[in-house]
């Protein structure tokens, strides 16, 4: 019977990234008083209330949010915060409450779930992602609007546009879907196309010193200088410099002016001038490597993500 019981408790965990809830537990043939004993001697780790983890290993990845969606509704989503970090557009802390959204009922509040009650989410809105039921990333980040603060929201859109996963006219399209969203604000000034992005430059330099690395290119010399300017990183044997640009780059005339001469100067000294966004840096490392290969190695044309 034990036997039974405990190939039957290891399928149901298997499928469910090692958690259970009680009622399966129940269901598998353990009574209450069976399952208290194989809490206090770890067997059954309790993870939120009437959901356990089996054994005593590492949960596996994704296992909280698993249990966060069956501690709450059927029809429950994983939303908000907890949606944007799955999307991979938000680095959530360790031990945070996990955002759970349920569509029109009522579910209890449980210790570690931050619960969230909507009337109603459109289809489109709804999606799934490792096997989980979330938001999608344009209704995530009109959630997350209101909570999160600013700069990682702001990061959030940047890369959701990056990576295509979401679109500008999107954005815009969510907020008339959920005009009452308390984002909804916040997320039309983000979608408005004149904002710059909010990657800094020394995140991209960090980004790119690893490209670079990653692709064994040649040594390189960063934040030198060439003549009377000063350049991001220059291959003085190949002759080339390399520039990484904000999203304003040449968005104001006098700036253009001043970098259209930087640039015509730079290669009178005989140095070929690859630019780059931080950007493109960031989340298009296939391209950045192609581009600086043409202009010096075909050694570096490869894939350096």
């Amino acid at each position: 019977m034990s036997d039974a019981v405990d190939i039957a408790i290891g399928a149901i965990a298997d499928r469910q990234r090692g958690v259970i809830t009680y009622a399966q537990l129940i269901a598998a043939g353990l009574d209450r008083h069976a399952i208290a004993r194989r809490v206090r001697c770890g067997l059954l780790r309790p993870v939120f209330r009437g959901v356990y983890l089996v054994g005593h290993g590492v949960p596996a990845r994704h296992a909280i949010e698993t249990a966060a969606l069956l501690c709450c509704a059927p029809d429950s989503l994983l939303s908000h915060a907890t949606s944007l970090a799955m999307w991979g557009l938000y680095e959530s802390v360790t031990g945070a409450p996990i955002d759970v959204t349920v569509i029109g009922r009522n579910c209890a509040a449980h210790s570690g779930i931050n619960l969230h009650r909507t009337r109603t989410l459109q289809r489109l809105d709804i999606s799934r992602r490792f096997g989980l039921s979330l938001t999608s990333p344009v209704r995530a980040l009109l959630e997350s609007a209101s909570i999160v603060a600013t700069r990682d929201l702001e990061r959030a859109v940047d890369e959701a546009l990056a990576l295509k996963l979401v679109t500008r006219p999107g954005l815009l399209a969510v907020i008339e879907r959920y005009p009452g969203q308390r984002g909804c604000v916040v997320l039309r000034e983000l979608a408005d196309p004149g904002r710059g992005s909010q990657i800094t430059k020394q995140e991209a330099e960090e980004r790119f010193r690893v490209l670079l690395h990653k692709a064994g290119a040649p040594p390189s010399e960063s934040n030198v200088w060439i003549g009377h300017y000063k350049v991001d990183r220059v291959w003085r044997a190949q002759r080339v410099i390399a520039e990484i640009d904000s999203m304003q780059f040449h968005r104001d005339i006098d700036r253009f002016e001043i970098d259209h001469r930087r640039e015509q100067d730079l290669k009178l000294m005989g140095y070929e001038v690859v630019r780059f966004t931080r950007r493109q840096v960031m989340f298009e490392p296939e391209y950045v490597m192609f581009r600086l290969g043409l202009a010096f190695s075909p050694a570096l044309v490869r894939d350096a993500a």
